[in-house]
């Protein structure tokens, strides 16, 4: 009851009536990020599929093709949903190379027809680059452009696409040839899933999890967009409050579960994910 209402107080929402654990019982994607190829085995795989796990972020490198592949089909080979992972702030300073290339690399791939991925997660995270604020909005549009581009590069070739995307992204107001809007709202107008990490462990009440991402579940309900909350195991010096590190996987899963269940409550495509598998597998 406690938590209903505190859905209700941070999401400004009528409610549907109590849900029960059979009313989640077709449920939505839990996916995970893999960053290091290396720590995807047999082993690993079946770790996460008995955690309930059903979608893997691989990163990929055109560096290192023939690993993904590999990583990738055995995914495949146990059920799993396949997303290829990439991204850099680099990409929106040197003149697109990286990002076409990228995009290209993935496309020919997915002609090839070696390995089943079924769509593109990027995560290109431009505000970490050390610039004025004008060459940041200027950052920002080029960031726009690569998705208009991915967007239209995963609708040509039956493709998902997926970004990833912090928590204050509505702070960034923008006024240039996309319109004048914030980056939050502009992007999960534009694709159909919206990856949000949100960089918080604790579900409800003042500076949590809900009560950060309220604007993004909105544009969520408005543009029709699937949100997944994305939740961080690994440790971080930028306070108590933001991660996972330290907690047993059980008291994790909880916390997914209940995400899970707000989404059924309010009516909105909630999914969830974990970052990442290293410092997953550590946890008790």
């Amino acid at each position: 009851m406690h938590l209903l209402i505190a859905i209700l107080l941070v999401l400004h929402t009528s409610l549907a009536p109590v849900i029960s654990d059979s009313d989640i019982s077709d449920s939505p994607d839990m996916s995970m990020f893999v960053w290091n190829l290396e720590e995807l085995t047999s082993d690993s795989i079946e770790k996460l599929k008995s955690d309930e796990f059903n979608t893997i972020y691989l990163y990929y490198s055109a560096d290192d093709e023939e690993r993904f592949i590999s990583k990738c089909n055995l995914a495949k080979s146990y059920g799993f949903k396949v997303y290829a992972l990439g991204g850099s702030a680099k990409w929106v300073d040197d003149n697109e190379t990286a990002f076409d290339a990228f995009m290209s690399h993935l496309v020919d791939l997915k002609k090839r027809q070696v390995c089943d991925f079924v769509g593109i997660i990027l995560d290109i995270e431009p505000y970490v680059l050390k610039v004025s604020e004008k060459k940041m909005l200027k950052y920002y549009e080029v960031f726009q452009n690569h998705i208009v581009e991915a967007d239209s590069i995963c609708r040509m070739n039956g493709l998902e696409l997926n970004i990833v995307i912090p928590f204050w992204y509505e702070k960034v107001e923008l006024d240039n040839g996309y319109g004048k809007t914030n980056l939050a709202e502009w992007i999960m107008g534009k694709v159909d899933t919206v990856t949000v990490m949100a960089y918080r462990n604790k579900v409800i009440g003042s500076n949590s999890i809900t009560a950060l991402i309220k604007e993004e579940v909105h544009y969520a309900r408005k543009f029709g967009t699937t949100l997944i909350i994305a939740v961080e195991t690994r440790p971080s010096q930028e306070g108590d409050n933001v991660s996972f590190a330290g907690y047993s996987k059980n008291e994790v899963m909880l916390v997914l579960y209940e995400l899970k269940k707000i989404g059924v409550t309010i009516d909105c495509d909630i999914q969830v994910a974990v970052h990442h598998l290293e410092t997953w597998l550590i946890l008790n």
